[in-house]
């Protein structure tokens, strides 16, 4: 026994020569000497990884184990062996990678954690399939080398148990679980989340899944880009060990039509497929409707709608066109509004638009306001005045990316009051209110 022992403490001198301070990573577990009749038991601790599960990839990617001790023995040195499939490994800071009587190691030495948790991060590639378990030792002395004891026998040892474990899984791939929703922009800044309006009690979800669309317990950054107006906020997330990232203070700044989000994982690059959400807008201003709702585009103008759905104004964002307008029969006030109706359900709803006195400022202008017409444009065609179809507007098409159709909206009375039209105006001191009956869908006025 005696010599058993010395031939022990000679080979851990040998190796203390060999290993400096830091983490210690390996394939196999160094074989050593079991010492038999020990007076203690080793001490209990627990090493987890920051996810159980990785996915298959060509490249390396980050890893973090995480070994807590309690408070019965200090921990000295720690030794990580790194299971077989496992290549190019690269030890993080305060670590090393080294081979022990064969074993390649994550080895941090010259530690002294008499209770707390000791982080071993490190990149590697890892295999194309598969389980594996980590063997995780801490040693109670000074010694740099692993004694092999991994059986709760030799007393001298800070032992995880159950060893940790990682699963590689392939196929994987990103998938939106909570889609954005229309929203508007509001002291400058829209919240974009899965229900119109914007509500961070409501996030835009998205979830690490494998080849066959199941959730799979992958940790790794996500991040989402917009199609337009790149000014994102709050787009870089981290997944949980669910595979699940949340976005719950995403913003942007600028309104857009036909926006999506992209969603990517960096540290995976195309390991890790990409995906694209459904369409949404980002109006000027505006609210979610519920039995009514109003907003205030602009200074001297107001919208308000009765019905439910989301109703967005829009000052100037885009132009659209009415052929009718070449003969002088819109009254061209400064500040035009354009009005974005997103409507849900089925029914038609009524909209009013409040032009101030003080923005009708051409004796045109006033001369016509018991005779305001509108532009009104949406992406199915409509009966205008005179009883012509709305046209194809090719600009608007080109720029909202889809067929939109506009024209002036005759008076109710003359449409048989088929929406969309204009069932009212009324001049007061203050100003000129319009009364639009709006179908159901997602048109656009101005």
């Amino acid at each position: 026994m005696v010599s058993n022992r010395a031939s022990v403490w000679a080979g851990r001198v040998r190796a203390s020569a060999i290993l400096v301070s830091g983490i210690l990573l390996g394939s196999a577990l160094a074989s050593a000497p079991i010492l038999a009749g020990a007076a203690a038991a080793d001490t209990p601790a627990t090493a987890t990884f920051a996810s159980p599960g990785v996915c298959a990839t060509s490249s390396p990617i980050p890893f973090t184990l995480t070994v807590t001790v309690g408070s019965l023995t200090p921990l000295r040195s720690l030794f990580v062996a790194v299971p077989s499939g496992y290549t190019g490994v690269t030890p993080g800071a305060g670590a090393t990678l080294v081979t022990y009587a064969g074993t390649d190691y994550l080895a941090v030495t010259g530690l002294d954690v008499a209770s707390g948790s000791v982080a071993v991060s490190f990149i590697a590639v890892p295999p194309a399939s598969g389980s594996a378990t980590w063997i995780v030792e801490g040693e109670t002395d000074a010694v740099g080398a692993p004694d092999g004891d991994v059986t709760s026998q030799n007393g001298d040892d800070i032992l995880p148990v159950p060893q940790p474990t990682t699963t590689v899984y392939a196929g994987c791939r990103l998938a939106f679980t909570a889609e954005p929703a229309s929203t508007a922009l509001s002291g400058g800044s829209a919240p974009i989340s899965s229900v119109p309006g914007g509500s961070y009690s409501a996030p835009v979800g998205v979830q690490v899944e494998d080849g066959s669309g199941n959730p799979v317990p992958v940790s790794t950054p996500v991040a989402l880009t917009l199609s337009a107006h790149a000014a994102l906020t709050g787009a870089g997330g981290t997944t949980s060990t669910t595979g699940a990232a949340t976005f719950d203070t995403l913003a942007n700044g600028q309104s857009g039509l036909n926006l999506t989000l992209g969603a990517q994982a960096p540290d995976y690059g195309s390991a890790i497929a990409a995906a694209v959400s459904t369409e949404f807008t980002i109006y000027d201003s505006g609210q979610t409707c519920t039995s009514g709702c109003s907003t205030s585009p602009a200074t001297g103008f107001t919208v308000t709608a009765a019905g439910s759905g989301f109703l967005g104004a829009s000052v100037n964002p885009f132009t659209l066109s009415c052929s009718a307008l070449r003969f002088g029969l819109y009254p061209g006030i400064a500040g035009t509004t354009t009005l974005g109706f997103n409507y849900t359900g089925d029914g038609t709803k009524t909209v009013q638009l409040f032009v101030a006195r003080s923005l009708l400022t051409t004796l045109k202008a006033k001369l016509l306001a018991l005779h305001y017409l509108v532009c009104f444009t949406a992406p199915t065609s409509f009966r205008t005045i005179f009883g012509l179809n709305a046209l194809r507007d090719p600009a608007t098409s080109a720029l909202l990316g889809q067929d939109y159709f506009t024209g002036l909206l005759p008076d109710c009375e003359d449409a048989g009051n088929r929406p969309p039209c204009v069932s009212g105006r009324t001049w007061t001191r203050a100003g000129l209110t319009v009364t639009i009956v709006a179908p159901a869908g997602d048109p656009f006025g101005r």
